[in-house]
């Protein structure tokens, strides 16, 4: 099997277009950068050969032309090859987003019902970190969380609070349909 390291290497026809396509006094100065500094660095036209077997790293022209000049050339390259952009996978736009008074009602609740099941999950917790043989996590999961719902549910100021958020919700649903 061939290594991939020792496969000629392709980097180096992207150079070549870049050395056919360079006119001096009508190419762009960050193209006249990288032709001088291939030519300092490794003579009139015999680069090329050695790019077909080797590497320039970027840090090499990063510390040769600067990182500005360099990121503003590739930025040039590509919006030249690539001028329209799908930014869907980059930015998230949320389906719904919360009031500030909602994220702080959200966050006092999380911190209330977090007081209230405190005992509960450590007792939860030891009971798991001390099991001798096999059991079903997906039954235990599942009556884990409903003796945490049932603590939760029976707790006199979740109840009050549970009625207020019914009777919010049903004056909403009154005033949509009006």
């Amino acid at each position: 099997p061939t290594r991939r390291s020792s496969l000629p290497s392709s980097h180096w026809h992207n150079l070549e277009l870049l050395l056919l396509d360079y006119v001096p006094g009508y190419s762009t100065e960050h193209e006249k950068q990288y032709v001088d500094y291939l030519q300092r660095t490794y003579g009139r036209g015999t680069y090329l050969d050695f790019l077909k077997s080797k590497r320039i790293e970027l840090n090499t022209i990063e510390n040769e032309i600067g990182a500005h000049r360099f990121w503003s050339w590739l930025k040039s390259k590509l919006l030249e090859l690539f001028p329209d952009r799908n930014y869907n996978r980059a930015i998230s736009i949320p389906r719904y987003i919360l009031t500030p008074t909602m994220q702080l009602f959200q966050q006092e609740l999380q911190d209330r019902i977090t007081e209230i099941l405190y005992d509960m999950v450590d007792e939860s917790h030891a009971y798991l970190s001390r099991i001798q043989g096999l059991i079903s996590t997906r039954d235990k999961q599942e009556e884990i969380e409903s003796e945490l719902l049932n603590a939760v549910q029976a707790h006199p100021d979740i109840k009050k609070i549970d009625a207020k958020i019914k009777r919010l919700m049903e004056e909403g649903a009154d005033e949509d349909s009006a």
